[in-house]
Formats: C-alpha cells, structure tokens, sequence
C-alpha cells in the first residue's frame, strides 16, 4: 500500500524492489527462514512466519467481492467506489 502522496511510478518501483525481495527469500528459503524466525522470536508478536508472495495490484473484482461481503453483514451503508479507495481518485 502506498499512500495518497507516493505518485504511481514510485508505487511501481516499490512494489517490483519488493517482489525481487520475495524473489531472493524464496530462491534462499532456508537461510531467509532462519533470519525471519530469529527476528520474530525477538519480536512482540509470536506468529508463524507467513508464506512469501510477490505483490500484486488489487483487481477490481476482489475489491467488489469484499465491499458485497461488508454491505451484506450492515458494516457498510454505501458501497465505496474502487477509484475512490485504491487509486485514490
């Protein structure tokens, strides 16, 4: 996630930087391991280590899958629009 003063280009360049740092974890999966699993038995928080995944933009039909999941259960009274909320539009 970016916020509303990052412009599009630098978002891009974050998120492949990001995705080549999944890359190398997942290329060197034991030694990341072991560094993740040191950093988070230091850490507050004591929860397994996540599978890695490359980032990915977020597709308007997902978007829409959970605004129709919040509308259902009362936690929204208007649905957001997806320019509005990921683009920041």
């Amino acid at each position: 996630m970016a916020g509303d003063d990052v412009d599009e280009e630098t978002a891009a360049k974050i998120m492949r930087r990001l995705n080549r740092a999944v890359a190398w974890l997942s290329e060197n999966e034991s030694r990341s391991r072991e560094e993740l699993l040191a950093i988070s038995s230091r850490s507050c928080a004591r929860r397994p280590v996540a599978e890695l995944m490359a980032l990915q933009d977020y597709k308007p039909a997902e978007f829409q899958e959970k605004v129709d999941w919040m509308m259902d259960r009362g936690f929204l009274k208007d649905a957001p629009a997806y320019d509005e909320i990921v683009r920041g539009k």
